[in-house]
């Protein structure tokens, strides 16, 4: 005859050899902060001497919550949103929730997403939204469900956000470029898409204000789009380096698309810096090895930062939304000669 299964311990049994609450608890063996060190040692000691393993189901339908995060954006392919995730999915584990990530790629996906499917609803705690900027009706949707946004890239007004002024950091950018002498200064651009994505238009307006500054005017034959890939902005750099008076620099509002612009200077015997300089943005981790002069945004700090916002938010939904502004850094590297 086998001897009994033996019943396993509960929640309330270890609070009671540690003596703390539940609560405390469920806190402590979750990783959540405001636990002091002394008393989640004791709560993990009783844990492991009553053999307690937590049930994280019915933990989450005891308290009403799911534990679940959401995180929605438009591609899942590249090196920005794949930074982004990580950094998020680093802050949300370390607070005990999981990461559900949504890929949204046309506008009439985002309506459904956001409106008519949304299949985040009754599933999770919080959802995160990334450079899908919501039109008004879908944004009283989202705030219809109860369910904590955060955004990143864009503003609503009525959601926590986490942000860059990418405006104002290509301006920094440009105006670098034209204070080594460069007067003909061509753009590889992202190209508005019907996701209506704030970052390419934020960016040139950031290019035409350097410009206005050093009193040049804008030449929008000097604007070619990349669309943020590598055949794009190599077929921009063609089309640029093809015109009656090409640019000596090009600024490309990615690292990665610049990189694929200096692939095709070399290809046609142009020397960067010498013949043709180059500048970028993201501060990829590959950009000091290609010498690239950039925009450093902290990308994988931007998700976490929003990520935490959303734990923030979580835990206390009813105050006022926050705006959290990231700094960038101007990185000068070897991509630029000096003209002057």
């Amino acid at each position: 005859m086998r001897p009994p299964i033996p019943k396993p311990s509960t929640i309330d049994e270890v609070a009671a050899l540690a003596g703390v609450s539940v609560a405390t608890v469920s806190r402590a063996l979750r990783g959540l902060p405001n636990v002091a060190p002394a008393t989640r040692e004791r709560v993990s000691l009783a844990a492991a001497e009553l053999r307690y393993r937590a049930d994280a189901n019915a933990s989450a339908l005891a308290s009403g919550r799911s534990r679940l995060v959401a995180l929605a954006m438009p591609v899942q392919h590249s090196w920005y949103f794949a930074q982004i995730v990580a950094g998020a999915e680093a802050a949300i584990r370390e607070s005990g929730y999981d990461l559900l990530v949504y890929s949204v790629q046309s506008e009439a996906q985002r309506r459904r997403f956001l409106t008519e499917q949304a299949p985040f609803r009754n599933r999770v705690d919080g959802l995160i939204v990334i450079d899908l900027s919501l039109p008004v009706d879908e944004a009283s949707a989202v705030e219809a469900t109860g369910v904590s946004v955060v955004t990143v890239g864009f503003e609503t007004g009525r959601f926590d956000s986490v942000v860059i002024d990418d405006r104002r950091a290509s301006r920094e950018l440009v105006t670098h470029l034209l204070r080594r002498g460069h007067r003909r200064i061509g753009v590889i651009a992202g190209g508005a898409t019907e996701l209506r994505f704030t970052v390419p238009g934020e960016r040139l307006a950031g290019y035409r204000d350097a410009l206005k500054g050093f009193g040049i005017t804008f030449e929008p034959e000097l604007v070619q789009r990349g669309d943020f890939t590598l055949d794009g902005a190599a077929a921009a750099t063609h089309r640029l380096l093809d015109a009656d008076r090409p640019p000596t620099a090009i600024f490309a509002m990615s690292d990665e698309m610049a990189y694929a612009g200096m692939d095709v200077a070399r290809t046609r015997g142009l020397r960067v810096p010498e013949d043709l300089s180059f500048a970028g943005f993201d501060g990829h981790e590959l950009s000091s090895m290609f010498g690239l002069t950039t925009v450093h945004q902290p990308v994988a700090e931007i998700g976490g930062a929003a990520a935490r916002q959303l734990i923030r938010r979580m835990e206390r939904p009813s105050s006022p939304p926050r705006h959290h502004p990231i700094d960038t850094t101007l990185r000068v590297r070897r991509s630029v000669s000096n003209l002057t």
